[in-house]
């Protein structure tokens, strides 16, 4: 039997069940490529989608937005409350960010398309998500995103060539990471560009296909 893992620290995770190494295989996860046209905002709009639960990290999200130096920016938190909008919103209000920081709820896929079009910088702030497929959509839509140093974002993302990896898990680090993202023109422009060139050849159907044909081959001639 092969077990089938998204990345290299997954596999790690599943070789501390007592896995055989030979016995697990990565096969990198595939993605749709959907159209964006870029919308202008009067605001730059730093995004967070996902589910608003505890593990998401969601509120040291909003403590790193409270200290960004750049002004002019709005915090957008999209996603269905699984136990933590009440918190997130007494933090909100705590920082006396109610006027930036917007949540918005369950958004449908035509809504998250159009909030991805007017997106300035997504964020994943989790540190436990092994693989997120829509940190990995936003950034090969010419998005650049920044995530902290765990699980596989360093896998999806090439700090400073393909997003933004924050070494330094904190809400300081982050806020760091942020605010050099929004003001470093030339930086940005080169992590959408990169982003966008690089991660459809990386993460497509095509490839994950013939990885797994080559695995089944294997077997068939073992």
């Amino acid at each position: 039997a092969l077990f089938f893992v998204s990345s290299l620290s997954e596999k790690k995770g599943v070789i501390q069940n007592n896995i055989p190494n030979e016995k697990i295989k990565i096969l990198p996860p595939a993605m749709n490529i959907f159209p964006i046209k870029k919308q202008s905002s009067p605001n730059q709009k730093i995004v967070y989608i996902g589910r608003l639960a505890k593990s998401k990290n969601i509120d040291l999200l909003i403590k790193a937005f409270s200290k960004l130096k750049t002004s002019n920016v709005n915090l957008i938190i999209a996603g269905p409350d699984f136990g933590m909008l009440k918190e997130l919103k007494k933090i909100t209000k705590q920082y006396d960010l109610d006027d930036r920081v917007h949540f918005t709820g369950w958004i449908s896929e035509e809504e998250k398309i159009k909030l991805l079009s007017e997106t300035t910088i997504f964020v994943h702030p989790s540190l436990e998500d092994v693989f997120l497929l829509s940190l990995l959509e936003a950034a090969a839509i010419g998005i650049p995103c920044v995530a902290f140093d765990v699980e596989s974002n360093s896998t999806i993302l090439e700090d400073n060539r393909t997003g933004i990896i924050v070494k330094d898990i904190s809400s300081e680090g982050l806020s760091e990471k942020l605010d050099l993202l929004l003001n470093d023109v030339n930086l940005y422009n080169k992590i959408s560009k990169n982003s966008k060139l690089i991660l459809p050849t990386k993460f497509n159907w095509e490839l994950t296909t013939k990885i797994l044909e080559d695995f089944y081959h294997d077997i068939l001639k073992s």
